[in-house]
Parts: structure tokens; C-alpha cells; sequence
């Protein structure tokens, strides 16, 4: 009979002890509120708690500056800011076509500068993780890599990112990828663009109806002294929640400055 009392009671103390390290391990992982899986390769965008903070924040700053980027370079004719302008309407037009010179950087220069935009605005837009950090959470980024791709009709962003947390001496390590797809056809834009200033070399004060309507968009323009405006429009590109993309340049006309 001892022996089988004492046999009883020593499962009962295993399943005590069991059951304590499956509490304890629910309320670390709840704590740092991940799944404490390997998520090298998978963002991990379901998750709850600060972890799912972290995502959510770094995410969101993609989104929102690489939404910016785009914006700039529609407003500011393929720059992220004012160069030499013409005021139109309380508006400033960069010239790409000044002082008889093509001011329209190579496509690879185009993308580089918008890759370089969004990874100092990240940083701006993160503010050190300083809402986590009231919190009394330790964040650090390890890596924090942001690219941009002119592909096919969209422009794809890419966040390569590698982030520590820490609290009360505890810490854990996740990295992860994110990609933002935008809806412009970049290239058609670009492409339209420098068509137009190869018609502005080869004839100063001319504006050839047959080549804009050959662009496969909508192209306006206006004249306002000695400049063209010009308007690009593509029915199929937009900006997340707002109406089509539009591109506007200005180009300084040459010869008598009348066009025809």
C-alpha cells in the first residue's frame, strides 16, 4: 500500500510541475506578445501586444512615406523637391526643360533618390519608437533597410527589418520583410516625360499633338510666357483612396517662344 500511495503522489507532484512551466511559458509569450517562432522569413502581422505595436508602426511608416514620395515627385516632375520652378496658379512647377539644358535624371538616379527619401523619412516617422519606450519597453532596430522598384506598372516598396525588445532584462529578437505595392505605372509616366523633352530639343517652340496623343495618357498643357505646362494623367494609377496620379513638369520654350 506505501508503495502505491507514494506512486500516486509522485504523479500528482509531476503534473503540478507541468503544469507550472506551461503557465509560466503562456505568460512569457503573452508578456513579449509573439509566438516565439522563427520569423526570419514571415512578418509577423497577426501577432498581439508589443510585438504586434512594432509591426504595425513600421508597417504604417512604410506606407505612409512611401505614399509621400510618390506624391512629391508627381507634384515636382520626378523630384522630391522645388528646383528651378514657374509659379502657376499658386502652384510651383519644376522645369525639366531650363536654359536649353534636359533636366530629367536617368530612371536608376529617379529610383535611388526615392529610395534614399524613404529611409530618412522612416526614421522620422518611427520617433524611436518613443510611445513604446514610455511604456518602459527597449527597442532597437538592428537593420532597418527600405527599397524602391520601378516594376512593370507598379512601384513596389520593399522593409527588410530586424527589431529587439527588451523589458525587465528579457529579451527577444524578430526580423521580418515587408512589401508596399502602389498602383502607379511609374515608367509610363517617365517614359511620356522624356519623349516630351526630346520633342522640346528637336523643336523649341512646337508642341507635336500626334507624339502626347501616342503617350497612351492624357496630357495637357498650358503656356504662360516663355514655358509650357504640362499635366500627365494614367486613368489606371492612383495613390491608396485617392484619384488618378497626376504629373506635372514645365518646359522652357526656345526660338520666338511661340508655339504652335
Amino acid at each position: 500500500m506505501k508503495n502505491a500511495g507514494y506512486s500516486k503522489n509522485g504523479q500528482v507532484t509531476l503534473f503540478v510541475i507541468f503544469g507550472a512551466m506551461i503557465v509560466l511559458s503562456i505568460l512569457f509569450l503573452v508578456y513579449f506578445g509573439g509566438s516565439g517562432e522563427d520569423t526570419s522569413n514571415v512578418s509577423p502581422k497577426r501577432t498581439s501586444g508589443v510585438n504586434g505595436d512594432v509591426v504595425s508602426l513600421l508597417e504604417s511608416c512604410l506606407d505612409i512615406e512611401s505614399e509621400n514620395g510618390l506624391r512629391l515627385m508627381a507634384s515636382f516632375g520626378t523630384y522630391l523637391e522645388k528646383n528651378e520652378s514657374i509659379i502657376v496658379e499658386d502652384v510651383e512647377v519644376n522645369y525639366l526643360y531650363y536654359d536649353e539644358e534636359n533636366k530629367l535624371e536617368d530612371i536608376e538616379d529617379v529610383q535611388s533618390r526615392l529610395t534614399e527619401f524613404l529611409n530618412k523619412s522612416l526614421v522620422t516617422c518611427l520617433d524611436d519608437f518613443s510611445d513604446l519606450k514610455k511604456r518602459r519597453y527597449g527597442v532597437h532596430l538592428d537593420k532597418l533597410d527600405a527599397t524602391s522598384k520601378f516594376i512593370g506598372s507598379d512601384v513596389i516598396f520593399y522593409l527588410n527589418y530586424s527589431v529587439v525588445l527588451e523589458k525587465n532584462n528579457i529579451s527577444k529578437n524578430f526580423e521580418s520583410r515587408y512589401v508596399n505595392i502602389i498602383d502607379v505605372n511609374f515608367l509610363k509616366y517617365y517614359e511620356a516625360i522624356d519623349n516630351i523633352l526630346d520633342m522640346r530639343e528637336m523643336y523649341p517652340n512646337l508642341v507635336d499633338m500626334y507624339l502626347l496623343a501616342d503617350q497612351g495618357l492624357n496630357i495637357s498643357f498650358t503656356q504662360q510666357e516663355d514655358s509650357i505646362i504640362y499635366i500627365l494623367e494614367d486613368e489606371n494609377s492612383s495613390l491608396p483612396y485617392e484619384e488618378d496620379y497626376l504629373m506635372l513638369f514645365a518646359v522652357e520654350l526656345g526660338g520666338d517662344n511661340e508655339v504652335i
